[in-house]
């Protein structure tokens, strides 16, 4: 898709309902070796998913940068069924990768076929005031928004969650593996499985500060 790098860049738009870009691509806006960058006032959508299972197909993938993504809607990124099926994952809506560090807030990221934001080895993140809406709470074989977490951080991420709104996913906010997070303030309601999780094999260390936060309606 669209790659941003360098130092200072801002991508913005009017407003986020009238300035919309569509990838077509499974990395839709990679931000890469991008130094105090931001994404703001923006649809993103269209994106699709690469044939590589390894691949963190998204409408945002943020690596080795500092960005602000904030007033954006990250919406419709579902990919082909039959490529989704295939490698299980789907399209993220903004996944941080190895040094990354993000701000995300008023954002809408709806409809994606993935994780609504994924934090993956060493991410950092501050991520407020966004919904995060899988609208169709797909499961199992079935494609469509909502597969995955709301939230999710792991290896070693770290990140401060408050004040957003996990909804019709198949999982809400979880914590894995070496994981760090302050989650609080939070609303989770209607998802498929558990509300907010904290999970780390034998050998992990995942830890997270949980209070505040409403969970209502969940399936496990």
């Amino acid at each position: 898709g669209l790659r941003l790098t360098g130092r200072d860049v801002t991508l913005r738009g009017v407003h986020r309902d009238s300035v919309v870009i569509d990838t077509r691509a499974g990395y839709g806006i990679l931000v890469e070796d991008c130094e105090n960058c931001r994404i703001s006032g923006l649809t993103i959508t269209g994106g699709t998913r690469d044939d590589d299972g390894r691949a963190t197909s998204a409408a945002v993938v943020v690596r080795r940068s500092t960005v602000i993504i904030e007033d954006c809607i990250i919406r419709d990124n579902i990919g082909d069924s039959a490529t989704v099926a295939r490698t299980v994952v789907g399209v993220i809506g903004i996944a941080g990768r190895e040094g990354a560090n993000i701000t995300v807030r008023n954002c809408e990221i709806r409809r994606n076929s993935w994780d609504g934001i994924a934090l993956y080895r060493g991410a950092r993140a501050h991520i407020a005031d966004n919904v995060i809406d899988g609208v169709d709470k797909a499961s199992g074989a079935r494609i469509g928004g909502g597969r995955g977490v709301g939230i999710g951080l792991t290896w070693d991420a770290h990140a401060t969650i408050e004040r957003n709104r996990v909804t019709r996913y198949w999982k809400g906010i979880g914590t894995f593996l070496n994981a760090q997070a302050d989650i609080r303030e939070n609303v989770v309601e209607d998802v498929l499985t558990w509300g907010i999780a904290l999970w780390a094999p034998a050998n992990g260390r995942a830890t997270a500060r949980i209070g505040g936060n409403i969970v209502y309606r969940t399936g496990a």
